[in-house]
């Protein structure tokens, strides 16, 4: 059983100056996710 916590504990998220919500490299977290659950 994959862990959740381990599976979302790569994706960061960073809050900018004027309220936005930037992520960082969502793609390739998105990948290593898959890869994952397989």
């Amino acid at each position: 059983m994959v862990s959740v916590q381990g599976i979302f504990e790569g994706l960061k998220a960073y809050r900018t100056e004027d309220g936005r919500i930037l992520l960082f490299r969502p793609e390739e977290n998105a990948l290593r996710m898959k890869i994952g659950a397989d």
